[in-house]
């Protein structure tokens, strides 16, 4: 079991920072795509940019697009309305801004003075490499022994009653596991608006456990 444990855990960490890493790469090269979209619109707009030349910004940024705006992209043209435009820089600000807020870089919390985004700045340079992988090693390895204990209890058990609480017992103990994950998901990524369905959802299902 250590050995296993140990190899799981090895594994999840290099899987951790190997995603941290590409995040943070592409979360530059994203801005920067994003960025250079936005000056080449404001330039097509007072007419110092051809539409040929838009059109290349406009086919690199594509694919980082959210699903709204890059639905429009579509309907760009020679002939496109100044105001269609405007709006459409407006909401790629917009949607830039929110990403550059979300972006994994330290050098943006060097002069940061909320404390809950200093903390979470902690939890994910010093905190999460070492605790997530650890959690996700503990779930798999209690997960696991659930499910060999579950296989290898209903061949000893012959009622169908106590077969059902058996399986129910195990899943609520898996569930109650993701529901730990899961919180610490939100308090990973501060997803704080998500914290009331959390909790309404926790309290229906102890409830029904």
């Amino acid at each position: 079991i250590a050995l296993i444990g140990t190899w799981l855990y090895k594994e999840f960490r290099t899987q951790l920072l190997n995603s941290e890493n590409y995040k943070r790469e592409k979360y530059s090269e994203v801005l920067t795509i994003l960025l250079e979209l936005e000056y080449a619109l404001n330039r097509f707009l007072i007419n110092e940019l051809e539409f040929s030349q838009l059109e290349e910004n406009l086919k690199a940024a594509y694919p980082y697009l959210s699903y709204d705006l890059s639905k429009e992209v579509g309907s760009f043209s020679t002939g496109i309305e100044k105001k269609k435009v405007e709006e459409f820089v407006e909401r790629l600000s917009a949607e830039r801004n929110n990403l550059k807020y979300n972006q994994p870089n330290a050098f943006s919390y060097l002069s940061e003075r909320s404390i809950s985004r200093s903390f979470g700045h902690l939890f994910r340079t010093m905190l999460s490499p070492v605790l997530i992988p650890f959690l996700l090693t503990l779930l798999t390895v209690v997960v696991s022994f659930m499910l060999l204990y579950l296989t290898s209890a209903m061949s000893t058990v012959e009622s169908v009653v106590k077969q059902y609480y058996l399986i129910q017992g195990v899943i609520d103990y898996i569930c109650f596991l993701m529901i730990l994950v899961g919180i610490a998901d939100i308090i990973n990524n501060q997803k704080v608006s998500s914290m009331k369905h959390l909790v309404i959802f926790l309290i229906i299902f102890i409830t029904l456990s």
